[in-house]
Formats: C-alpha cells, sequence, structure tokens
C-alpha cells in the first residue's frame, strides 16, 4: 500500500544539487517580493470548484459546508489565506489525512501489496490549494504530449496519435514503426519531495508560490484507519498527495523534463513537421520511432531521467511493439535494453 524507495542505483550528485540549489531558492524567496493578495472572488471561485458529495474530513467538514456557508465564512477564508502567504507558514491541518486500505478486487488480503490507500485530506487545504494553483501554473509550459490532467485535452488523443502514426507509415511514408510502453513502479507514491521542488521552481520562477508549496510538502502527516481504529500519525516524504488539488499537476512537473528532453534532441517520430514521439497520459509514456537504434536512444534517455529523478522502470512490463515492420531487419535483430535488462 505505501511505496517505499530503493536508493542503489539512483543519481545520489543529482539529489545533493538540488539540496543545494534549494538553498540558493530560499535566499532567493527571502528577497522576493510578496504574491498579490488573494481577493474575495478567488476564494469564492475556489470553493465552486471544490466536489460535492465525498466523505467528510478528519474535522467533519465536506465541500457543502463551505459551498452553503454565509460570506462571513469567506471573507474570513480570505484573511486566513493571506495570512498564510505573508507569514510562510502553513498550519499543521492542512498536512494531515487519513488514509484507508482497500483490498484490491479479487486479491488475496493477506498480502499487503494487495491494498489500495484511499486518503481523505482535510477540504480546507484542498481549498487553499485550488486557491493558490492557477497562479502556479501560469508559466508552466506543459509539453503539448501531456494529455492526462489538462484541460480540454484527453487521453483518447494519445491513442490518436499512435492511430495515426501508423497511418503515415503504411500510407505514406513507407517506413517502419516501433512503441515501447514504459512502466514505472508505483510513480505518484515514490515523487520526491526536494527533487520535485526543484523541478517546480524551474517550471515556475515564482519565489513567494515556491515558498508556499515547500512548506506544504514538509512536516505531511497520515494516519491510518483499519476496522474503525485509527493510528497514530507518521511521517511522509515522498509522493504526491492523494486526493490532493495540486498533486496532478505536481505530478506533471516531474515528468515534463523527459519529455522536453526527448523532443529537443530531436528523438521520437515526427508527422510532417509535429514531433509525436512521447505520447504521454500522465506517468504512462509511449516512445514512437521508426528507427530501432532512434528508440534505444530514447529508452537511454528515459533510464537517465529514472535515475535522477528515483524512479523504477519496471523492465518486464515496458513492452515492445512492432506496428510496421521493416523489410530487411530480422525481428531476432530488433533487440532492446533499459540499462542492462533487455525489454
Amino acid at each position: 500500500m505505501l511505496a517505499f524507495v530503493n536508493c542503489i542505483g539512483y543519481d545520489s550528485e543529482f539529489l545533493d544539487l538540488c539540496n543545494i540549489r534549494h538553498n540558493i531558492f530560499d535566499e532567493l524567496c527571502k528577497q522576493s517580493s510578496n504574491e498579490p493578495q488573494f481577493s474575495f472572488q478567488n476564494i469564492c471561485d475556489a470553493i465552486q470548484q471544490l466536489h460535492s458529495g465525498k466523505a467528510t474530513d478528519e474535522l467533519g467538514l465536506a465541500a457543502e459546508h463551505f459551498k452553503n456557508s454565509p460570506t462571513t465564512v469567506t471573507h474570513f477564508l480570505t484573511n486566513c489565506f493571506n495570512n498564510i502567504f505573508n507569514n510562510h507558514h502553513i498550519p499543521d491541518i492542512f498536512k494531515s489525512g487519513i488514509v484507508t486500505p482497500v483490498l484490491k478486487k479479487g486479491k488475496n488480503p493477506m498480502l499487503m501489496d494487495n491494498y489500495r490507500g484511499i486518503a481523505v485530506i482535510p477540504v480546507i487545504s484542498k481549498l487553499f490549494e485550488c486557491t493558490i494553483l492557477p497562479r502556479l501554473t501560469v508559466n508552466f509550459n506543459q509539453s503539448p504530449l501531456q494529455f492526462d490532467f489538462t484541460k480540454g485535452l484527453s487521453m483518447l488523443m494519445a491513442s490518436l496519435i499512435i492511430t495515426e502514426a501508423r497511418a503515415e507509415v503504411k500510407l505514406v511514408t513507407m517506413e517502419p514503426l516501433f512503441l515501447i510502453t514504459v512502466d514505472s513502479q508505483k510513480a505518484f507514491d515514490v515523487v520526491d519531495h526536494i527533487i520535485l521542488l526543484d523541478a517546480l521552481y524551474d517550471h515556475t520562477q515564482n519565489h513567494p508560490l515556491w515558498s508556499i508549496v515547500k512548506n506544504l510538502y514538509s512536516g505531511l502527516v497520515l494516519r491510518v484507519k483499519w476496522k474503525g481504529t485509527i493510528s497514530d500519525s507518521f511521517s511522509i516524504h515522498q509522493g504526491v498527495r492523494q486526493g490532493g488539488i495540486l498533486s496532478p499537476f505536481l505530478y506533471k512537473v516531474y515528468v515534463n523534463n523527459l519529455l522536453e528532453d526527448l523532443k529537443s534532441h530531436n528523438l521520437g517520430l515526427k508527422i510532417g513537421t509535429n514531433y509525436v514521439g512521447c505520447p504521454t497520459c500522465a506517468d504512462d509514456i509511449a516512445f514512437l520511432s521508426s528507427s530501432h537504434q532512434e528508440l534505444q536512444c530514447m529508452l537511454s534517455v528515459a533510464t537517465h531521467h529514472a535515475r535522477q529523478s528515483r524512479v523504477t522502470i519496471n523492465p518486464t512490463k515496458t513492452k515492445a511493439v512492432i506496428l510496421n515492420k521493416p523489410k530487411n531487419i530480422n525481428r531476432s535483430d530488433l533487440n532492446w535494453t533499459l540499462g542492462n535488462t533487455p525489454v
């Protein structure tokens, strides 16, 4: 249910560099001007984004309490959130949560890995994240090949790209086409907070907001609810928060550098002049190429990023498919590796 990172094989020097950069960012944050204040309307808009019909949190609150509250509550929340920004301090209650293990369908209940943790975090924390999310995303240059968690886009668009690529090579270019789907183990649960914050700073360049997110992710705690009993709290040092409003955006930040590196190095398929080499849905990435050597380069880049990001790519679940077979190459000659492990 809870994921743990085995540090063997990861890039410790990169992690040390991120820690050094954090110290620099902290100094820049102290010297920066304050973020513009939240308005009453900002809080009203955020309240309307909360999803109704969800379980109450540990305080007994649900989204409906805020949606049906008088304006005096909204004014109070406006002052509260502005004070958080001015003081760069987030209350501990914003950082807590309760997780309930739920057995996966048809699985053995005696094995811990067969349970999925469902977390409930305080609604006021969700509301705060709703309020700051628009400011965080305004300068984020998201890869156009990331189709999940993005307004106006659908995961079906990633499938459409693969379908169009296959039609292109069969009807127009007559080239071979190879596809490899990359599987990362427990990708959302093993996100390293230090590396995440390093990437966030590069993608937002907003000192006050970076400081707020760093504070939010410092001191996260969870408790486990099991058969009506709630455990003592324990600290969380990795993973994006389950149920957090910022979590989808933060994960996209975490993987964005890989997608941009593949594109900037011109690795992967193009349809006409349009780069389509790595259609992605959150943590599910597909590599497309008409060259089996180029595809190996893409896997090498992915392995390098995985070592830096402290993510494990599962070679047994990473699959290769020949969508259009090359004429002068035997199938036995088409071999790819992840590190030293064959795909």
